[in-house]
């Protein structure tokens, strides 16, 4: 398990002039990493939250959950599962313009948003001398 506590600067060099008239900036910030992985036979899973807050302004914060795990059905193949929730009120890069509906479709841009939520389901299948039985015969020593 990890726990990380960090005060940091970050420095900021926009392309174009933000909602809040900034070119350049550099804000203080403070952050909280919070994270655990467990390792089976059948496979492991992760959790992860991320909390960053900015010092100049308390209300502009950020807060990314994440879990996922691997499940192993037979030998190198798993089901991989995932999830991860943001909650977002730092868009200090949002420029002032409007974006089109192409550049946000596009994704050259983005709109502001208050949270993000996203899932993922796959498969995987490893292979290798850790997992199979078979190992290339011209490496022995």
């Amino acid at each position: 398990m990890i726990f990380q506590y960090s005060i940091e600067a970050v420095s900021n060099d926009y392309d174009e002039e933000t909602v809040t008239g900034e070119l350049e900036e550099t804000l203080g910030r403070h952050r909280l990493l919070v994270a655990t992985e467990v390792n089976q036979p059948w496979g492991w899973i992760f959790g992860e939250i991320d909390v960053v807050q900015y010092l100049h302004d308390t209300s502009t914060h950020r807060i990314d959950l994440f879990v996922g795990s691997s499940v192993r059905i037979f030998r190198g193949f798993s089901l991989d599962l995932s999830a991860s929730f943001s909650r977002i009120k730092d868009q200090f890069f949002l420029p002032a313009t409007e974006a089109t509906e192409e550049e946000i479709l596009l994704q050259r841009r983005q709109r502001e948003t208050d949270y993000r939520f996203r899932v993922g389901l796959g498969f995987s299948y490893r292979f290798g001398s850790k997992v199979a039985n078979v190992v290339n015969p011209r490496l022995r020593g």
